[in-house]
Order: structure tokens, then sequence, then C-alpha cells
């Protein structure tokens, strides 16, 4: 198995705080954002090597560090060559720059860089193993909230995803894909279909929401919390959080 951390946005929601500095190498509590992850997937013996994806603008940040991340798991960071979030290719983009540069043939756990959370990814795993490409899910509990996510509804018996809706006007589920997958080795040649077919490479949601019409995709309830840090609202948040810890 692969790892691969999503990092080459430009974040331009969160104003002067990511003008020179990536989003997630922003600090909270203690370390960096990205380095909550890192550590899971450092730790994680079936994880052979972790790529993460960012830009031009960057680029030299996240080799800085990667080169002091101190742990024996081999890490590669991919400069996708763009300058602006005019130019950027998008996380379904990124994803298949990856997987072409660093030739990935292998089941891959794909994660982004600005997601919290304090479940185990080794449970995520399991759970992949156990049925197949499957997207993390939160329940948010909250209908008019869901307006801002994707959307999905589950067969509760096999944990199949039946229904993705990249942000409905109406939803009908509380349950939020998160930006943590993991997909099948033989899946992975899809992300060139959908390309060729479709061609929305920017949200990572609309590329799923056809993916389920195309093979089995199963949900995996997070437990625990999870966020998503999008504006400065949710970071300052996430600040006082983690450093009361």
């Amino acid at each position: 198995m692969e790892a691969l951390i999503l990092a080459a946005g430009y974040a331009t929601r969160l104003g002067e705080l990511t003008a020179n500095r990536a989003k997630p190498l922003l600090p909270i509590g203690p370390r960096p954002m990205i380095d909550y992850i890192f550590r899971q997937l450092a730790d994680m013996a079936e994880i052979r090597r972790v790529s993460v994806v960012t830009n031009q603008k960057f680029a030299d940040q996240f080799s800085d560090w990667a080169a002091g991340h101190g742990t024996h798991k081999p890490l590669s960071v991919v400069n996708d060559r763009t300058t602006s979030d005019r130019d950027k290719l998008g996380a379904i983009g990124d994803i298949r720059l990856v997987l072409q540069r660093n030739a990935i043939d292998d089941d891959l756990l794909i994660v982004a860089g600005d997601n919290l959370f304090d479940f185990q990814l080794r449970d995520f795993v399991d759970f992949f193993e156990a049925h197949g490409t499957s997207i993390g899910l939160y329940d948010t509990g909250d209908l008019e909230l869901m307006k801002q996510y994707s959307t999905v509804e589950l067969d509760h018996r096999t944990q199949r995803i039946e229904d993705f809706v990249e942000k409905p006007p109406a939803p009908k589920s509380t349950l939020a894909a998160t930006a943590i997958y993991l997909w099948r080795r033989e899946h992975l040649p899809l992300v060139d279909r959908y390309a060729a077919e479709v061609g929305n490479m920017d949200a990572p949601g609309y590329y799923h929401q056809w993916l389920t019409k195309q093979v089995d995709v199963f949900g995996f309830r997070i437990p625990g919390e999870w966020r998503d840090i999008g504006n400065r609202e949710q970071y300052d948040t996430a600040c006082r959080e983690y450093a009361s810890r």
C-alpha cells in the first residue's frame, strides 16, 4: 500500500495566514497540521512510501519539512509546478500526476493535508481490507450544513454507498464524504477514464460521485472528531482546542 497527502491548494480563504505558508504546514498545537496525518502513516508497516503533492509556491517548504521528518519511511515530495489558484491542477489532477510520476501500482490511501481527526487510520485500513475501495464518512448531524459537502447514503447492511451527491441543494443525509479515501489498485486507472469522460479535476466529490456509478464503493463511518480546516474561524477553533489538550 502507498499513501498520498494532498497539499497543493493555495488556501485563499485563510488570507494572510497562507500568503507565504502552505496551509498543511500551519501550526496547530505543538506541531504543523500535516504532522498529525504523517505520524500515523509513518507508523503503519504496510505503507511502503508516503507521497506529498504540493505546488511550485510551497515546494521548498515541504522539502524542508520532509528533510526533518525523522522517520525511516520513504517520503516523496511531488511539485505539480502550478503557481496560483488560477492554474492549479485540482485534487484529482494532482492525484493523477502522482500516480504517473511515482508509478504507483498499489492500493492507495489518500488524505487531504488539511484534515484533522482523532481516529486511527489503521481502523480505516482494516475496513478497506474487508470491503474494498472506501471513503471516510462523518455524520455532521446537520442537514443544512450538508449543502456544503458531498452527501452520502449507505446500504446499512453492506456499507456500500448507494447515493453520492456533491453539494446537494436538498440533502437527504447528514453523512458527509471527507477527503480520506482508500482505492484498490485495480481502480487506479479509472482516474484516466474519468479525465477523458468528465474532465472536472478540481473537486474530488465529483470524481467520487462518478466512481460510485462505476464500481462498488464503501463508506467507513469516522468515529470521534473530524474537521476540515477551510477558513480562519475553523483554524482558530482547532488551535484553541489542540493547545488545551
